[in-house]
This record gives structure tokens, C-alpha cells and sequence, in this order.
């Protein structure tokens, strides 16, 4: 009994072994640089879907297909019956291109929630040079969110972003903090991480 087990467990290792050196193969072929049209027609397929998504100027066919590969490597190691590498390869693609497009989505919602935020936190003078410099200045308004440490982040678009209150993000802190947060501490941090934005971002702009 023992033995057939440990015939089994050496056939199934041998066969993660066999699919991880077909993965490895299939992405050599690929990015050679002679590579066959056949081998390079998921590059084509990446660029032509990027393009439909309005991502090719934010990441490269390349990008995906390494992400691509690191998931697949993950799963096969994770012990998924992966049969049809290209296949694979291709659904798996479409999903991070999917999710590269929701990300982007995201950021240009929050950056115009924060606009209208950091304008109603501001005084009149500042409300004023904020609309009149609103289009010059939307890339420093994302370089001082850059400068948030990322919990500030987290908080701000759970917020602005995902629309949860104060008592579900502050459930969402509690188990990814593994200790208890109320609704109260991360509605102060949540104001706190606005209000460095709003300097940091007024303060960019004075120096211009």
C-alpha cells in the first residue's frame, strides 16, 4: 500500500515536472527573437487586446505575458491539471488585462472623488486656484497621493472608491490588521490621510 502510495506521489511530482518544463519551453519559443508566427501569435493577441482596453500605453504586451507566466507556474504547482499550455496562457492573459483595466478604472474615479474631497476641504482662495489649475495640476494631485503610505491609501479607497462606511472599513482593518479597529480610529485616520494629501498637493503647487 505504502509503496503504490509513494509510486503515485512520484508519478504526479513527475508530472508538475514535465508541464513546468513545457511551461518554460512554450515561453522560450515565444520570446525568442526567431520565434515562429505560431509561437508569437499570443503576443499579437495581448496587444490587440490591450488596445481594445485602452492599455497600450499603460503596460506592454511583454508585461502581461510574464504575469501570465507566474500565475501558471503558481498553478501548476498548486497542482491544477493545466493540459493546453497556450490555451491556458491566453484565458489566463485576458484576466489580468481585465483586471489591469478595473485598476486603472479605479484610480481615475478616486483621483476625481479626492478633486472634489481636497476642494471641499479647502478655503476660498485655495478653491479658486484649485478649479483654475485643476488640468495642470491633476499629475501633481497623483504624485502627492503616491506619497500616502499605502494603509492611507488602503483607507482612502475603501472610502471614495469602493463606497464603504466607516464601520465596514473598519471591519476590513480588523481582520487584515489582526487586531480590533472602530469605526471611530478609522474614520480619524481617513480624515488624517485627506488632510496630508490636501497639504502635500497645495504645497506642490505653491512651488510650481
Amino acid at each position: 500500500m505504502n509503496q503504490n502510495r509513494n509510486t503515485s506521489e512520484c508519478d504526479s511530482h513527475g508530472s508538475v515536472e514535465r508541464r513546468l518544463k513545457d511551461l518554460r519551453d512554450y515561453f522560450s519559443r515565444v520570446l525568442a527573437v526567431n520565434a515562429e508566427h505560431n509561437d508569437r501569435s499570443i503576443l499579437f493577441c495581448i496587444k490587440r487586446r490591450l488596445h481594445q482596453h485602452r492599455l497600450r500605453d499603460s503596460i506592454t504586451p511583454e508585461d502581461i505575458l510574464h504575469e501570465a507566466f507566474i500565475r501558471t507556474e503558481k498553478a501548476l504547482l498548486g497542482g491544477e491539471p493545466i493540459k493546453n499550455i497556450p490555451g491556458w496562457i491566453n484565458r489566463v492573459s485576458l484576466n489580468i488585462i481585465r483586471e489591469k483595466k478595473r485598476q486603472l478604472q479605479s484610480h481615475h474615479r478616486l483621483k476625481w472623488k479626492v478633486n472634489a474631497d481636497i476642494r471641499s476641504l479647502s478655503t476660498p482662495s485655495e478653491s479658486d486656484t484649485f478649479i483654475e489649475l485643476h488640468a495642470k495640476h491633476i499629475d501633481s494631485l497623483w504624485a502627492a497621493w503616491q506619497q500616502l503610505k499605502k494603509s492611507d491609501r488602503e483607507i482612502l479607497t475603501l472610502k471614495h472608491v469602493h463606497k464603504l462606511s466607516w464601520k465596514e472599513i473598519a471591519a476590513h482593518l480588523t481582520a487584515l490588521e489582526n487586531k480590533k479597529v472602530s469605526h471611530q480610529t478609522t474614520r480619524k485616520r481617513g480624515e488624517r490621510a485627506l488632510f496630508k494629501l490636501r497639504v502635500v498637493f497645495f504645497s506642490s503647487i505653491e512651488n510650481d
